[in-house]
């Protein structure tokens, strides 16, 4: 190939993300450089200077979530964002495509195809990882999927959050957001999803393949 591909990987677990810089440092074509963290400049910091490729790690407590994939298209709107995630259920692939993302790929991808992901979306593709693929298109046409498909997406991640056994407190302080804001949605979760209790809303989760038993 051609120019090198500048990749910012965001990531903030040291180990994982030494390994991930290693791996995309022996390609010839890619030029690597580590992010810990987008801190409170979220979309302005990791974009500095724009890269080829944003390489973005998805959790549901992590700072850089879905609002963050928003924030950068708002600011950036050619980015091209891979999104890297331990979170693989159907909506949360599909939420951060929706948000602006170009690709998702989950930590059980091969090196291999971390890359040729990168190198797709840097030509202005989408990639998915193919099981993720299998998951969205499952849960798309799956019945029970429509019971949480109600939520929007800041309400689907604090309602990951909430079935993880994380409190108010905890939730607003990881998504920098007041504890009133919290209780909102919490109770706009529990109506939109029929639930009464944070037991139902549990054994819900459970039965939606989200949180094990």
């Amino acid at each position: 190939m051609g120019a090198n591909i500048r990749v910012h990987l965001v990531h903030d677990q040291p180990l994982t993300a030494a390994g991930l810089l290693r791996l995309l440092q022996d390609e010839p074509d890619i030029e690597p450089v580590l992010i810990e963290t987008c801190g409170e400049q979220c979309g302005h910091h990791c974009m500095q200077p724009e890269p080829d490729v944003l390489l973005l790690e998805l959790s549901a407590n992590h700072h850089c979530g879905l609002d963050c994939i928003r924030q950068i298209i708002a600011r950036h709107p050619e980015a091209k964002i891979l999104i890297l995630s331990k979170l693989s259920n159907g909506l949360i692939p599909s939420y951060a495509l929706a948000a602006g993302a170009k690709g998702f790929i989950t930590h059980q991808t091969p090196p291999e195809q971390l890359v040729f992901a990168i190198r797709e979306v840097v030509k202005g593709g989408i990639y998915i990882e193919p099981r993720v693929a299998g998951k969205m298109k499952r849960t798309k046409n799956g019945e029970k999927a429509d019971i949480i498909a109600v939520l929007s997406a800041r309400e689907y991640q604090i309602f990951l959050l909430i079935v993880e056994g994380k409190n108010t407190a905890e939730i607003a302080k990881s998504l920098h957001i007041s504890d009133k804001t919290v209780a909102n949605h919490h109770t706009q979760i529990m109506h939109k999803l029929g639930v009464s209790n944070l037991v139902e809303l549990t054994r819900l989760a459970i039965r939606h393949n989200i949180i094990k038993a």
